[in-house]
């Protein structure tokens, strides 16, 4: 069935208007005239006519003119091209088929009937003809869609209707938005009134209720019915799922021994060849379902066998031509999302070339066509019958086919139709790729095809084309779910900063012995401690109004806040048991610091995976670790022989609260529950805990949480019917409900947010926990001391060392980047670069050398498939340009990261989070100590001080003091004083001079910048800087604030500060940069206010800025600096 929209308009828009306008009128009338009817004959149903709810259904003119029903949510169409013969075709068939049922008990044979039901009123074409007819006395309609009713004003003549049927005193009984599970009542009632002789029913529109009514009346008696109990709840499975539209196995010359088994016999020893365990299923097999059937031209349908309905029209292969000749006229790829638009990790070396990559591909127009004969890769959801797929094999040479069929009964139909045999060696001799995944019903598809991308190289998705063989809405939330998570594969992919700093921090946990979570930590904990409460806290704006609940069971339960949940917990006096934490940068150090009690983060034990960062351990009392499956650093430990005994957690991604579930459920707890997990909220301004860090004290927010989040998705709630979310949670819920399907365990779902499959909704108050306190400390201590173990650290290191050669990383590199010297000239050079880089990497992985692989994966991903995005450019000329400034600006990015393993491998992430709100606690700390002295030359400058004091909220006379160390305007012409940072506005202030060591800031105003365009930080920020690493353990350095510019906008001047300043080394905070002469200490890397510095292999023009993405921002910033 041809149900989607575009096959139904005119390709020409102007047609398609000119169509709808002459139909307008029309519509209009019939509107109008039919309202006035149901006032005059049936005033009860005006409301479902007049109301202003919103619909979900409506009317469309398609291409031929007829009136058809289009569903917004599906995009598909209920009828065929000509609705209204289709409909009087469908009636008259089906009544001739149908046989009378004796309603009266009398059990005499009767040759007709007074009463006509109808099971789905649709658009109604066929009731002119059937009043017209007089056949039945009294005619009952049921339409559960009001809608459907609502758009039949617009396709007949209710007047007309209505007023025939009074003059042939034809009983019409509307029953709308009734889903006839009322039918014997109804009836009963009838015959009690009328006396009913016989009834006739003919089902217009298939439901799994019509059809399990039509079921029963067929093997029961009518007296029957009276013990019927109808399922309102009742959902078509993915495989049970039948079009609300379809013909009857007996509308045609329908039957099995059409079927062409000669064909089906050379498929099978085809798949005996390629697929054994598909030719094993399929055999024998036998539809459970859906039968094949076939008509005398051969050609292959399905009939759903309870019911006779068939999934295809008269022409199964003449659908199947249309079908995949719209997809060709209009193909769908759906590309990758592959830019990044968060601020935290802006600074990381991939997202700079992200953002190099983004800016030099700005303003390029893909071609979009037809598609192309030969096609790279296209993913083919829904065989059907299969004769879409002999059109795409016919016409077009595919490298990479990826075929999904779900139901097992429609691949076995394609065994009669689609020359498998031909395509299965077609795709062996010619070197191509071909997946087959028959019988998933969408729970392990989206994993399935990320193996098989991986496997190929994930940036082949820049050109995957994708195709849809038939609708089901059983589907549709798999199918949205594996488009959504294919097009983010890169983006969220383990890049190299990523798998650098997870690396580094791995190293770091296990030399400190930190211990991780064993393989068979589940069956260290007896089966009565598992019976023990435990409460999982997310930060969701529902946990504020669970705070009691937690308050009265803490003692008894065991506790595990996550994320930024710990604010809310501190400020209203929990104490967790334990803390989880996810993320692999600094952030949770910054957010930890936030809360300002160390002593009380010292009383809780942090559990995290492998790549926490080592600065958030050391906040904590102690600190349990668990490996997490497909992170880099995961992976190249587990090649390593003594990681064998360790747990790998499979579903600890993407947020904090799956990584505690999945940890949970695998130790084996019993009595789960979710507090604040709420993955969706009711206010897009209220989306976390306002106990939180998120929210200032005078509740209003931090920033504008929905202005940086598209929180427009709309998913099933938990304790209401929906809730707004956005990808991460809506992800970050899917992947929960994985966790859940292989547990035993009880999970209750406290959260006001969004529905978690597996988990029972609960209220607060029906909490109700049996456990001591006796029996929580057991568990505690248990947990701690059995489940996990430190890694042998010298076993390991030896092991990481024979495996990871540094000087093997070097020479691949260089390979790497000899690869990339290579003059471009035709597009076919620019695929041969991404396929020799491919090569490059696996050969690399298969080597065992070096670590290679495990840093480059995710980036050289990412780089392929802007390359392979490229590929999309019609002008050659163009795209040899641009290919050509992408390679070089990847070949620089591949000379810094050897840098980076050269200088920094081991060196630990310095990104932040607020980290302006945690630089104030630091500098607080300070400055309540004394530890802080701060003189100010010249004098004149004093007001600079007084205004950083104010804004810091520290007291001027508590930091300023004669004696204490100088910040000073200007460089003096005597020597430097090794107490004092010199505040300069031009490079020529930062000639060498004949001091061992000087502390100098350096002021971009020495570029005039444009002031339309930046912001050079005012002195205030320049005292901030001087002071944060003033007071650091560095002797000698340069610090350059960075300009905050608007947009991409260039700023003149800056490669002369990066020309004179090339020989020093360099280091980045947020804000701003640090300079020194030499390699850092570790201990020297985190200044005053607790910034850590990161190492930048090269100083650029882009570390010399921070950027601003909207006019709102830079104006807002630009305020507050200008005060």
């Amino acid at each position: 069935m041809l149900n989607k929209i575009q096959f139904h308009i005119d390709e020409n828009e102007q047609k398609q208007q000119q169509i709808e306008m002459e139909a307008a009128k029309l519509i209009q009338r019939r509107n109008h005239e039919g309202v006035e009817a149901f006032k005059r004959y049936i005033p009860n149903l005006l409301p479902s006519l007049t109301s202003n709810r919103s619909r979900s259904a409506t009317v469309f003119c398609n291409r031929l003119g007829n009136i058809n029903i289009i569903d917004y949510l599906s995009g598909n169409v209920l009828y065929g091209l000509n609705p209204e013969q289709e409909s009087k075709n469908h009636i008259k068939e089906a009544i001739s088929r149908s046989s009378i049922i004796d309603v009266s008990g009398g059990g005499v044979c009767l040759q007709s009937a007074d009463l006509l039901v109808i099971l789905g009123l649709g658009l109604g074409y066929y009731l002119s003809d059937l009043i017209e007819g007089r056949k039945y006395k009294y005619i009952v309609i049921y339409e559960p869609n009001e809608d459907y009713f609502a758009s039949s004003l617009s396709a007949i003549n209710w007047k007309s209707i209505l007023r025939k049927a009074n003059e042939f005193n034809i009983a019409l009984f509307l029953q709308i938005g009734k889903d006839a599970s009322e039918l014997y009542n109804n009836v009963e009632e009838l015959n009690q009134n009328l006396a009913v002789q016989g009834m006739v029913i003919y089902k217009h529109l298939n439901s799994p209720l019509f059809d399990n009514l039509e079921r029963f009346l067929r093997s029961h008696k009518w007296e029957e019915m009276a013990s019927w109990v109808p399922n309102r709840s009742i959902k078509s499975s993915l495989v049970d799922y039948v079009p609300p539209w379809t013909l009857h196995i007996e509308s045609g010359s329908w039957s099995d021994q059409y079927l062409d088994h000669s064909k089906k016999k050379e498929n099978l020893a085809a798949l005996a060849k390629y697929f054994p365990d598909l030719y094993k299923e399929f055999l024998n097999y036998i539809p459970r379902i859906w039968m094949p059937v076939a008509n005398e031209s051969g050609e292959t349908n399905l009939c759903y066998e309870s019911t006779g309905a068939l999934f295809y029209d008269y022409s199964p292969s003449q659908d199947g031509k249309d079908s995949f000749s719209l997809f060709e006229q209009h193909p769908n790829k759906d590309g990758l999302i592959l830019g990044y638009k968060g601020i935290k990790l802006r600074n990381y070396l991939h997202y700079r070339l992200v953002s190099e990559c983004e800016s030099i591909m700005s303003g390029l127009d893909e071609v979009k066509g037809t598609l192309p004969t030969s096609v790279r890769s296209l993913i083919f959801f829904g065989l059907g019958a299969g004769y879409s797929l002999n059109e795409l094999i016919d016409n077009h040479s595919v490298d990479k086919l990826f075929i999904c069929e779900p139901n097992k009964d429609f691949f076995y139909a394609s065994l009669f139709t689609v020359n498998w045999d031909e395509i299965l060696h077609c795709f062996d001799d010619g070197d191509k790729r071909l997946y087959l995944n028959v019988g998933d019903d969408g729970t392990n598809l989206t994993d399935d095809l990320l193996v098989q991308f991986q496997s190929v190289g994930p940036y082949v998705l820049a050109n995957t084309y994708f195709y849809q063989g038939y609708y089901n809405e059983r589907l549709v939330a798999a199918i949205s779910q594996m488009r959504e998570q294919l097009q983010v594969i890169i983006a969220m992919g383990d890049y190299f900063d990523n798998a650098k700093y997870g690396l580094a921090h791995t190293r770091v946990a296990i030399e400190r012995e930190t211990p991780f979570l064993l393989n068979n930590a589940s069956s260290k904990i007896s089966a009565g401690l598992k019976e023990v409460p435990i409460f999982i806290v997310g930060n969701g704006p529902s946990l504020d109004n669970l705070l009691d609940v937690l308050k009265s069971e803490k003692d008894n339960v065991v506790i595990i806040s996550c994320g930024t949940a710990l604010q809310s917990l501190h400020r209203n006096g929990i104490t967790p048991d334990f803390h989880a934490e996810i993320e692999m940068n600094r952030a949770t150090h910054d957010w930890a610091t936030r809360i300002q009690d160390s002593e009380y983060l010292q009383k809780i034990r942090l559990i995290s995976c492998n790549g926490v960062h080592p600065d958030t351990m050391r906040l904590y009392g102690s600190t349990l670790l668990a490996f997490k499956q497909g992170e880099a650093s995961t992976v190249a430990c587990a090649e390593l022989h003594n990681q064998k005994m360790f747990a790998h957690l499979n579903h600890a991604y993407p947020t904090v609260s799956n990584f505690v579930v999945d940890l949970i459920t695998t130790l084996g707890f019993q009595q789960i529950y979710l507090f604040g997990i709420d993955l969706g909220f009711k206010d897009p301004n209220y989306h976390h805990s306002k106990m939180s860090g998120y929210y200032q004290d005078n509740g209003q927010e931090l920033y504008d949480y929905a202005g940086r989040n598209n929180t427009s998705i709309l998913v099933p709630g938990n304790l209401r019917p929906w809730v707004n979310s956005k990808f991460e949670f809506k992800v970050s819920k899917a992947v929960i409900e994985q966790s859940l399907i292989s547990t035993h365990s009880s999970v209750y779902n406290l959260s006001d947010g969004a529905k978690i499959n597996g988990a029972i909704g609960l209220k607060s108050d029906d909490v109700l926990v049996l456990s001591t306190a006796e029996l929580k400390k057991e568990l505690i201590d248990t947990i701690s001391l059995t489940a996990f173990a430190p890694v042998d650290r010298e076993e390991f290191n030896q092991q990481f060392s024979k495996r990871f050669s540094n000087e093997s990383l070097s020479e691949e590199l260089l390979s790497l980047l000899h690869l990339l010297k290579q003059e471009l000239k035709t597009r076919e050079d620019i695929d041969q670069v991404i396929s020799q880089q491919r090569d490059l990497l696996v050969s690399s992985l298969f080597r065992k050398k070096s670590i290679l692989f495990f840093l480059l994966n995710g980036t050289l991903n990412y780089i392929n498939s802007v390359l392979s995005k490229l590929l999309n450019i019609g002008d050659d000329d163009l795209l040899i340009e641009v290919g050509t400034t992408i390679v070089g600006s990847w070949g620089r990015y591949l000379e810094d990261i050897m840098s980076v393993m050269g200088n920094d491998e081991i060196g630990l992430d310095g990104s932040g989070s607020f980290y302006g709100l945690r630089r104030n606690i630091y500098l607080k700390t300070l400055s309540e100590s004394h530890s802080i002295e701060i003189n100010i030359s010249p004098s004149s400058k004093i007001h600079a001080l007084e205004k950083w004091c104010d804004i810091q909220k520290i007291k001027l006379s508590e930091i300023y003091g004669l004696e204490g160390r100088r910040i000073e305007f200007g460089i003096p012409t005597v020597e430097l004083d090794q107490d004092a940072i010199y505040i300069v506005n031009s490079l020529s202030s930062l000639l060498p001079n004949k001091s061992k060591s000087r502390k100098v800031l350096l002021s971009l105003a020495c570029v005039n910048p444009d002031v339309g365009i930046s912001i050079i930080p005012p002195e205030f920020d320049q005292i901030h800087h001087s002071v944060n690493a003033l007071y650091s353990a560095i002797e000698d350095f340069i610090v350059i604030p960075k300009l905050i510019v608007y947009q991409n906008n260039r700023v003149d001047g800056l490669k002369a500060v990066t020309e004179a300043l090339q020989h020093y080394t360099v280091y980045e905070t947020q804000d701003f940069l640090l300079l020194t002469p030499e390699l850092l200490r570790e201990d020297a890397l985190i200044l005053a206010f607790g910034d850590r510095l990161s190492y930048r292999p090269r100083l650029t023009e882009e570390l010399l800025v921070v950027r601003v993405k909207t006019e709102k921002e830079f104006v807002s910033v630009s305020a507050q600096k200008r005060q």
